[in-house]
């Protein structure tokens, strides 16, 4: 039969054990929501990146059926 302070000395032992485990837990889970934050932030500005470059490619055409309307303008 376990005595007394042998109980309480495995009890501190676990007691410490699951501190341990939740901190380590805690941690993982916060490393896990910066990694999905930066992840979510690339994303956010690479389909801002697109959007502005189909809008840059979208303006240059825009800027070139202008250039061919006066040109065939000028030409009448």
């Amino acid at each position: 039969m376990k005595s007394f302070a042998t109980f309480q000395e495995d009890l501190t032992d676990k007691r410490q054990q699951l501190l341990q485990r939740q901190k380590a837990q805690k941690q993982s889970s916060a490393e896990r929501a910066v990694k999905s934050r930066a992840s979510f932030e690339k994303e956010v500005d690479d389909k801002k990146e697109a959007i502005a470059k189909k809008e840059r490619k979208m303006r240059e055409k825009e800027e070139i059926k202008n250039e061919v309307r006066r040109e065939l303008q000028s030409e009448e």
